[in-house]
């Protein structure tokens, strides 16, 4: 958990159970928290590749970015792993304009979080 500048970063893995990938292989990604993204977790192409949801069905939808254009998004499920201890399932999004890990509202719904921006830290706890 950090900050960089103003952003709020989680360190997240992601899994495609079906195919049993993960990216990283080792260690984590920081994905960027963000709140006004509703969905589960928006990744770039190549990741999304590499974790082989290519390969699974497809759901597709619209989006409007914070700056006004549209996009379209295609998903497979999969997880979100937070520090090996908690696993989420959603809907891992993409398109091939995205350039970093989004983690929306969704990917967070079984997550405490607890931000100190006074004192630049963030507390990751599991809902009760």
């Amino acid at each position: 958990m950090s900050f960089l500048e103003s952003t709020i970063l989680l360190p997240i893995r992601l899994n495609n159970p079906f195919l049993d990938t993960m990216f990283p292989s080792v260690g984590s990604v920081d994905a960027v928290l963000d709140t006004g993204y509703s969905g589960f977790v928006l990744v770039p192409q190549e990741i999304f590749l590499q974790l082989g949801f290519d390969q699974l069905v497809h759901k597709r939808s619209r989006a409007v970015l914070a700056d006004g254009r549209r996009i379209e998004l295609r998903g497979s499920y999969g997880s979100i792993v937070f520090k090996e201890s908690l696993t989420v399932d959603g809907l891992v999004e993409t398109n091939r304009d995205i350039t970093e890990v989004l983690l929306g509202v969704d990917g967070i719904r079984k997550l405490v979080l607890t931000i100190d921006s006074c004192r630049r830290k963030i507390i990751i706890e599991t809902c009760a």
